[in-house]
């Protein structure tokens, strides 16, 4: 098998236990004490200590780290302007993060979008 065709395995990161632990915690992610970067470090205790780290989920940790590193210049003028598009990165990539190990599923995902009454007819513009 070349190394072009090998196949990665990918395996669950986190036990149903831990699973339960963070979304116990993303219920406090409004206090002062529990911050998406938190939550991040605990999931990543998790699979550092499961053993369950491989090539996607580190990429996805990485991403995730590379977008919310921008969020403590949102004070300075300079970066006022790119303060709303690094927390719309870092909020997305924590997303992600959370649907990778399993935390939000796809029914979970599901539930996030509006709940706007039905129109009855698709592509039509809602009337006022």
């Amino acid at each position: 098998m070349d190394m072009d065709e090998e196949v990665i395995e990918y395996k669950k990161y986190l036990k149903a236990s831990q699973i339960e632990h963070v979304k116990e915690m993303l219920e406090g992610i409004q206090s002062r004490d529990v911050t998406m970067d938190s939550i991040v470090d605990l999931i990543d205790h998790y699979v550092v200590i499961n053993n369950t780290a491989d090539p996607r989920y580190t990429a996805f940790l990485n991403l995730y780290r590379a977008a919310s590193i921008a969020s403590p210049y949102a004070d300075d003028k300079q970066f006022n302007l790119l303060a709303p598009f690094s927390t719309l990165t870092g909020s997305i990539s924590f997303c992600c993060f959370l649907i990778l190990v399993d935390v939000f599923t796809e029914s979970d995902v599901q539930g996030f979008g509006p709940t706007f009454p039905p129109t009855g007819k698709r592509g039509s513009t809602p009337q006022a």
